[in-house]
């Protein structure tokens, strides 16, 4: 490790080098930006984050810089205008709405020694698709800057803010709040479990690489549990990517439970069925629905036995204007078949046309007889579900295609929530940047609920970059609004906000 120095414009600046060599190779890693140099032979420099400060090379230690140091005068310095034009509408409602929604004092409960700086980052997350190592400058040109005026958004203060936040004390004080805020200890429905992969190039012990659908990556495993009812996320954890889902659902269920979430009744896809897992969550007293992959045999016994009995009458139902079969059959679940369960054996008719005609033109082509064409087409378009709870048939597919807001929440998480790309160099950062984007993923969901509420033309992406064009002008100790649009007044309205004409500075966060 050593210290390297390079000269800009006349002044000197220096960073912390060090070199790993792999055989013959050396490569240059972890480089530590020290800022300009003010006294080479006391090791004193000068950083925007640091202000004036020590470094010590043998010890790796930051230390106050003497007292006879002077602040150094910059050669070459170029004179620098003020801001006094924010970009001031996306920030000034993110803000609002934060407070009033409580999500702020669940962003608070962290227990971070600065908060403006998790409220600023916070607002980043939802408001800005730029990567971290941007943070600063964004805030220093929009009204974060001053709701936030504390925030240190520095790319090395961003990081060691997010090594903060990964703690286990740090989630659990903000799980704690979000889950009184949202009711995760009530019914609400049940809850929805379901995994989606963040590809992430990092060497940290949580990378893997998987195979998923043919398709071979490094990802981390990034586990979201929903409340049904709302489509709200309620917690979330991690594993490699490589450790397969039936394995997590035991230990998920268990940190629920040990964060006081109601487990009585999970819906799961059927990644995550096996007998062992039915016999752990029935053992735990959860109630499920699951859909059955075709290699158990509970699958094949009831598949063979009523399938040429379940096009009738009486086991029609609709389900989004198209034409479904549902045929509710007990049927014996877990390991040793003592468990006793149902099994619902649906045929799609729309689906199931679909997939005969791409059976029928694979058939032709190879050339089997009319037989064999019927058999390979006999079960095209069926699934299975099985639940330990007795469903109306007409409930039942409504109740399991709820899973589907879990996918939402994916969605909003790696777009709005910023959980794409993952870049970071420690865990202890990949397990902060997993609770900030589980906290603007919470709020992004919300806004949207919103605007569907209200019946607005908006989403949450347009009426933000929309916001984000509405400016503020300092004059003299206040800031002076521009005039809102149409769109950002139908933005304000469905919020319940008034556009302010000035505001008094200083704004305190």
């Amino acid at each position: 490790m050593y210290v390297s120095y390079n000269v800009v414009d006349g002044n000197e600046y220096a960073t912390v080098v060090r070199s790993v060599r792999d055989g013959a190779r050396v490569t240059k890693e972890d480089r530590v930006y020290l800022g300009r140099v003010v006294d080479k032979a006391r090791g004193v420099y000068r950083s925007r984050e640091r202000g004036l400060f020590t470094y010590d090379l043998a010890t790796d230690e930051f230390g106050d810089a003497p007292q006879d140091v002077a602040e150094p005068a910059r050669r070459n310095a170029r004179r620098v205008r003020p801001v006094l034009a924010v970009s001031f509408g996306d920030a000034f409602l993110l803000d609002s709405f934060l407070r009033s929604s409580g999500l702020m004092a669940c962003a608070d409960a962290c227990g971070h020694a600065e908060p403006d700086t998790v409220r600023a980052l916070l607002a980043f997350y939802v408001l800005s698709s730029l990567a971290n190592c941007h943070a600063r400058d964004w805030w220093s040109l929009t009204y974060a800057r001053l709701l936030y005026p504390s925030a240190r958004m520095a790319s090395q203060k961003v990081s060691e803010c997010l090594a903060d936040l990964g703690s286990e004390d740090a989630k659990r004080g903000f799980t704690s709040e979000y889950l009184s805020l949202v009711g995760g200890s009530g019914d609400a429905g049940g809850i929805l479990i379901d995994s989606t992969g963040l590809p992430n190039s990092c060497r940290l012990p949580v990378t893997a690489v998987s195979n998923h659908n043919g398709e071979v990556s490094e990802e981390v495993r990034l586990i979201y549990v929903v409340q049904r009812g709302t489509g709200l996320p309620l917690f979330f954890r991690y594993v490699a990517d490589n450790v397969i889902d039936v394995s997590t659902v035991t230990r998920t269920i268990a940190e629920l439970k040990g964060m006081g979430v109601d487990t009585k009744f999970a819906i799961l896809d059927a990644g995550y069925y096996t007998n062992a897992n039915a016999d752990a969550l029935m053992a735990a007293g959860v109630s499920f629905l699951m859909r059955m992959k075709p290699n158990f045999a509970a699958y094949k016994e009831v598949v063979a036995g009523h399938l040429a009995t379940l096009e009738g009458r009486e086991n029609a139902v609709m389900h989004n204007g198209r034409l479904v079969y549902v045929k509710r059959v007990e049927c014996a679940l877990g390991a040793k078949g003592d468990r006793r369960g149902w099994a619902y054996l649906c045929l799609d008719t729309a689906m199931r046309r679909e997939l005969e005609r791409d059976a029928a033109r694979r058939a032709a082509e190879a050339g089997p007889g009319g037989a064999e064409a019927f058999d390979s087409m006999a079960a095209k378009g069926v699934f299975v579900l099985v639940s330990t709870r007795r469903i109306a048939r007409e409930k039942l597919l409504p109740l399991y295609y709820t899973r589907d807001r879990v996918e939402k929440v994916f969605e909003i998480a790696k777009q709005g929530g910023k959980a794409l790309p993952v870049s970071v160099q420690t865990e202890d950062t990949c397990r902060g940047h997993l609770l900030m984007c589980f906290m603007a993923t919470a709020a992004v969901k919300m806004m949207s609920d919103v605007l569907s509420a209200h019946r607005t033309s908006l989403t949450v992406e347009s009426m933000l970059e929309i916001l984000h064009e509405q400016h503020a002008i300092e004059y003299d100790g206040q800031l002076v609004t521009t005039e809102p649009v149409r769109k950002m007044n139908e933005a304000y309205r469905a919020f319940g906000i008034k556009c302010p004409e000035t505001i008094s500075l200083p704004v305190v966060g």
